[in-house]
């Protein structure tokens, strides 16, 4: 493979916007929650070296790639940078001795979710020197046993090296020729934010609750019962079904898909359950089985896709990132309208890598009182790898705090509460939600008498109470690869190597 041979053409120049020296690439962070991680902002100097042709154009790609190296590095400390969020400033390419080779300098600031305890001041990078086409090759088969994580399955290919990449891993010995030790202060971003609620007001306003969820296949083109992914989506139905039982025992009340089974499968990939609650609510789950390329379900998926999406108060999607394809490919899709509040949760693995500003600015564009993209929209997003065997539970953990968070005896959670509920490894982060406005109805002291001044019917809503956390067990999202896509987000070399991953071999990789 030549992970960056798209990077050098013509055309990926034009598609990429074209930074002069000083300007700053990126955008303005979002805020963010999380009961695992707090984010914060890595600023430092960086460095690396280019071929005299690359020097005589645009930098940026390569300062981009570069950086995203650091996500190997990173998630051996729990932790992820927010890529779409990288700001690049202060660019400077110069020749060095060798006529041959220039070196690039430019400063750096990156958003990372930080995990592994508390905050540190000052964090060592170890980046690739060089990070053209053949660099990448060369750098991948001289370090893709010894410097990678061992559950990666070395040796490691060039497709995965940014993710596997761990260079304090015992026995890791690096050429210092082959890399640079960048220095990154270390602070606490203003963007933190505690004690948010979803816009539980919002998903309410009509008294229906829509929730769309997706569960991808485990493996390319498998279709039995025993695959990870699938077995996954049957347990999950399962559940549903049982669920849907609970909260409205009165069959003539709620529907369930004729014909179910505990193995739905891939026989009955699409099924839908509702139910009228007593107090009058309606809830409706439609949930779909998709292959491991979601892309591959064509039409079919589209279809189904765009008839849910304009009024969904949420969507799923737990299964394989795909190479960052599924994450780009969902965030295209879909049919949404104006006002329409909804929460995005994507667990899969690292997600919050793959994660950039599409659907966002999608949203955006639809309600002119939301420039930011973020008043109608909250994103929730992995730091670390996913794991089928909790993806059922997170997403009924998932539903159930939603379905909770109204009606007469309501116990509505803020973020945190609902991330405490999820595995503790997935760290589940949520960005977007500076903006939520949601506070509960205070609830009257008990040896208080009840204020009835006002003389309204509506039933006050109980004190939020603190959920036990969960803890699962189980094996990562993609089984023994552990792949993920070279191109995370969709800066400019990222989202083209990407394309040229999955249109080559990539496929054939059994990727986070």
């Amino acid at each position: 493979m030549r992970p960056l041979a798209l990077l050098l053409t013509l055309a990926l120049f034009g598609a990429c916007s074209s930074s002069p020296p000083g300007e700053r690439v990126g955008r303005a962070g979002l805020a963010f929650t999380s009961d695992t991680s707090i984010l914060v902002d890595f600023e430092f100097d960086g460095r690396l070296f280019v071929d005299a042709e690359t020097a005589g154009g645009d930098v940026t790609p390569f300062i981009q790639v570069q950086v995203l190296y650091s996500a190997g590095q990173l998630n051996g400390d729990r932790s992820l940078g927010h890529y779409s969020e990288l700001q690049i400033s202060n660019v400077r390419t110069s020749p060095t001795d060798d006529a041959s080779t220039f070196e690039v300098d430019y400063h750096a600031a990156l958003p990372v979710a930080w995990g592994n305890g508390s905050a540190p001041s000052s964090y060592t990078l170890i980046l690739p020197a060089r990070v053209g086409d053949d660099d990448q090759n060369a750098f991948a088969a001289k370090y893709g046993t010894d410097c990678v994580t061992p559950d990666e399955g070395p040796p490691v290919d060039v497709s995965r090296m940014y993710i596997s990449y761990r260079p304090y891993i015992a026995g890791c010995v690096l050429d210092p020729n082959d890399v640079v030790y960048l220095d990154a202060s270390v602070g606490v971003s203003s963007g933190n934010t505690n004690g948010k609620y979803p816009e539980y007001q919002r998903i309410w306003a009509d008294n229906e609750l829509d929730i769309v969820t997706m569960f991808s296949v485990g493996n390319e083109g498998e279709t039995s019962n025993d695959d990870e992914g699938i077995a996954t989506y049957n347990g999950f139905v399962t559940q549903l079904a049982a669920y849907f039982v609970k909260i409205q025992p009165d069959p003539s009340k709620r529907t369930a898909p004729d014909g179910l089974t505990e193995t739905p499968g891939i026989e009955m990939p699409a099924v839908t359950f509702t139910a009228t609650l007593d107090d009058g609510r309606k809830v409706k789950v439609d949930t779909r089985l998709v292959s491991y390329h979601v892309a591959d379900d064509g039409s079919v998926f589209d279809d189904w896709y765009n008839a849910l999406t304009p009024s969904a108060d949420a969507i799923v999607y737990a299964g394989h990132a795909g190479l960052g394809y599924n994450i780009e490919t969902l965030e295209e899709k879909g049919t949404f309208r104006s006002g329409q509040y909804m929460i995005w949760f994507m667990n899969s693995c690292d997600t919050l890598a793959y994660l950039d500003r599409t659907l966002i600015d999608r949203r955006a564009a639809l309600n002119p009182d939301d420039p930011n993209g973020t008043k109608y929209m909250d994103v929730l997003a992995n730091v670390m790898p996913g794991y089928f065997s909790v993806n059922a539970a997170m997403t009924m953990d998932f539903i159930d705090t939603l379905v909770t968070s109204a009606g007469p005896a309501a116990t509505p959670k803020t973020y945190q509460e609902l991330l405490s509920l999820f595995d503790p490894r997935v760290g589940v982060v949520v960005t977007g939600e500076e903006d939520n406005t949601y506070e509960p109805p205070v609830t009257p002291a008990a040896d208080d008498p009840p204020d009835h001044s006002s003389d309204t019917a509506e039933n006050p809503i109980a004190a939020t109470e603190q959920p036990d956390s969960n803890s699962n067990s189980g094996g990562c999202d993609v089984s023994s690869h552990h792949a993920r896509p070279f191109a995370a987000l969709k800066l400019c070399a990222a989202a083209c190597l990407g394309l040229l991953l999955r249109r080559r071999s990539s496929r054939r990789i059994n990727a986070k």
